[in-house]
């Protein structure tokens, strides 16, 4: 296999941080391979348009009656209209060549050499303006390290009415506008309610901890919550004195051979003497059940073995914090997915209007 060039290796990379089992380094976040998709996807779509734009031109040349340049093959077949010369850059221009009309079409099949050569050209400008574009890009790691209140909570509801401290219990709502029945015994009503509830709280029944739609809502969106997935994975936040700190400093993200877990070293990015561990699924869901001594059992000695195995004894943390996301009366999960058995169907069910536009509930 030959060497990938650097640009897909980074792509390919950062796409591993969803794998459970990817036990290598792993340089860049998703979010990376999100803005470089961004460039390549317009360094093609340039290629598409320079190869239509060319095989016009090549089309009017030949309306005109002006005969094709002459080509570097010595056999005789170039002038017949089945002509099809081979190699990778005949079968490029093909593949190009199948989203244009018939004229254009024609028009590879008669000078595919010339296409593909303008083709080279056009391209090569487009790709290095794009690379260019994408060397301004930060593409650096972003991790909000400080939580979320004055990063995204403070700026949100600035002028907008939040209660704190109370929760929704009932959404009424029909033709007349909604009500809400909230947990303290107040009750708001308003024209229309974005319900932005996460899936793991919908799937739950009232009577433990989901909230009660009245009218219900339609089947359509029912099947949709219960056909999609919540899952769970959950996190401890362990912090030692910096001192004590035994693990890779300078690396931002950490791995080990156990399945169960990966780590990202808040040491790396601010703050001082904290290691994340993510934990993943099945073990996610199984140590809600355990308690915070058991899973600190389950981890320390791993963590030992793992990154400091000359230590006759892991220093222990001053702080632990074991997440139960689950649990967590607020969300019941912590995660989405596309369960086996749903759909893209589903995913637009659930996040249509209820009831929606056109029904005779809205009168």
């Amino acid at each position: 296999m030959g060497a990938v060039p650097p640009l897909e290796r980074r792509v390919m990379d950062s796409f591993k941080v969803t794998m459970w089992g990817y036990v290598a380094e792993l340089p860049l976040l998703s979010t990376t391979s999100l803005k470089e998709d961004a460039a390549v996807d317009a360094a093609m779509a340039a290629r598409r348009a320079a190869a239509a734009a060319d095989a016009a031109a090549v089309s009017a040349d030949a309306d005109a009656g002006t005969p094709p340049p002459p080509t570097t093959t010595t056999t005789t077949t170039t002038s017949t209209p089945n002509y099809r010369p081979t190699g990778r850059k005949t079968q490029a221009s093909s593949i190009l060549g199948r989203g244009l009309n018939a004229a254009s079409q024609a028009a590879f099949a008669a000078q595919p050499d010339v296409v593909a050569a303008r083709l080279a050209a056009a391209t090569a400008t487009q790709v290095a303006a794009a690379a260019a574009q994408s060397a301004s890009l930060n593409l650096g790691d972003g991790l909000v390290v400080g939580g979320y209140g004055r990063f995204l909570i403070d700026h949100l509801h600035r002028g907008v009415d939040v209660r704190l401290g109370t929760s929704v219990r009932e959404i009424e709502h029909g033709a007349g506008g909604t009500r809400l029945q909230l947990s303290d015994g107040t009750s708001l009503t308003a024209d229309y309610v974005i319900v932005t509830l996460p899936l793991g709280v919908l799937k739950r029944p009232p009577e433990a901890g989901g909230v009660r739609f009245s009218p219900q809502l339609s089947e359509r969106k029912r099947e949709a919550i219960a056909r999609l997935g919540m899952g769970t994975e959950n996190k401890v936040v362990l912090r030692w004195a910096v001192k004590d700190v035994f693990w890779p400093a300078a690396r931002p993200y950490l791995q080990c051979t156990d399945q169960r877990f990966r780590f990202l070293n808040l040491h790396h990015f601010g703050k001082p003497g904290v290691l994340l561990v993510m934990c993943a699924p099945p073990f996610s869901t199984t140590m809600e059940r355990m308690d915070d001594r058991a899973v600190l059992a389950e981890l320390l000695p791993l963590l030992r073995a793992t990154f400091a195995p000359s230590l006759p004894v892991l220093p222990p943390p001053l702080e632990a914090h074991v997440t139960r996301w689950g649990a967590d009366p607020y969300s019941f999960g912590s995660y989405s997915f596309d369960r086996v058995g749903s759909s893209a169907a589903h995913r637009a069910a659930l996040r249509a209007p209820e009831p929606e536009p056109g029904s005779p509930e809205l009168g």
